[in-house]
């Protein structure tokens, strides 16, 4: 590994183990969970295996750590952008359209890759922890908007948006995010016009 410039202990460290984080995701992205080890990360950082003990206790603590780094910069764009928007309607497609939009410039590559792995219970609780802490909470976005049964209309809603993400890979990028969001509307709007009509 490069020579990192601190003036202290604890920055030197922090660095290095930014640095380890990096290179772990990488990894992770380019060869999945079962190429990733304490050797090959030695290998790629240029840092002594037994040195890796310093900072992470094992693999699956790792990879929680990388996921703690990684996740909150994203939920923080998907936040900002539904702030940004005007009204409850505008925050639903900014919550759609700006996921997609992340996938489509590559930003959806380490969760996929973790999605196929067999991690422990603990390492998934860790992940779900960061993310909900930082994701916006869809179930109360469409509840303001009406809808009866927003739990359930935010499993469909994530279910398109799952969908959206394979197709992504295959179709365009920009008539899948389009067809995403006119699809998640118009369901959900013929949902709670239904409710409305039935008086529920």
């Amino acid at each position: 590994m490069p020579k990192i410039a601190a003036s202290t202990v604890v920055e030197h460290r922090a660095q290095q183990r930014a640095s380890l984080l990096a290179a772990a995701e990488d990894l992770l992205v380019a060869d999945g969970y079962a190429a990733l080890n304490f050797g090959t990360l030695a290998e790629r950082t240029g840092l002594a295996r037994p040195s890796m003990y310093k900072y992470f206790a094992s693999k699956d603590d790792l990879v929680a750590a990388v996921c703690e780094e990684a996740l909150p910069p994203l939920l923080a764009r998907l936040t900002t952008a539904m702030d940004r928007a005007n009204s409850p309607r505008d925050k639903l497609v900014a919550y759609v359209r700006t996921q997609l939009e992340m996938v489509a410039e590559g930003g959806h590559e380490l969760a996929a890759t973790l999605a196929r792995a067999s991690l422990p219970p603990a390492v998934r609780k860790r992940i779900r922890a960061v993310h909900d802490q930082f994701a916006p909470n869809i179930e109360q976005l469409l509840a303001d908007l009406g809808d009866p049964r927003p739990t359930l209309t935010a499993a469909f809603v994530q279910g398109v948006i799952n969908e959206a993400t394979r197709q992504i890979h295959n179709e365009p990028a920009a008539e899948t995010i389009t067809a995403a969001v006119g699809f998640i509307l118009s369901g959900t709007s013929a949902r709670w016009s239904r409710s409305n009509a039935l008086g529920t």
